[in-house]
């Protein structure tokens, strides 16, 4: 820290500030952090801005290779959305139990007959009002 090392006399005190409290340039100094955790490093790059970008280069080339893969099989009804490291906002409030069934619905690794036809041909297939397979899209309806 240049500044710090260039007056011997000069000091910094880091206290806490209660978020959000009428608390004056505490607003200011919230949209100061963020913009700074949008700033490229010059010689230094901090930890929080290094996997930032390391994550967003990540989700580029993921999202890159999925718009050059058609969808095919299996995964090909899952694979209409965009990739994305969190869940549409429909998704997001729902119970985790009823978000791991949609998900094992669109992965079709759901428990029902579709997946038991491929997978465990010894279990029912059929649904319970009497379709002879029960598939996602049956379900959905």
């Amino acid at each position: 820290m240049d500044i710090l090392d260039a007056d011997p006399e000069r000091r910094v005190e880091v206290v806490w500030v209660p978020g959000h409290q009428d608390v004056k340039g505490n607003e200011r100094s919230d949209v100061k952090a963020k913009e700074g955790t949008r700033r490229r490093g010059t010689k230094r790059t901090s930890l929080t801005y290094a996997r930032r970008r390391a994550q967003e280069k990540a989700v580029e080339g993921w999202r890159k290779e999925w718009r050059a893969t058609p969808p095919r099989g299996g995964f090909a009804l899952a694979d209409r959305f965009v990739p994305s490291l969190r869940p549409p906002p429909h998704f997001r409030n729902l119970m985790r139990p009823i978000y791991a069934k949609i998900i094992q619905c669109r992965t079709n690794h759901a428990f029902i007959g579709e997946y038991y036809r491929k997978f465990v041909p010894s279990e029912e297939t059929e649904c319970l009002c009497g379709e002879e397979v029960q598939t996602r899209e049956h379900i959905l309806k």
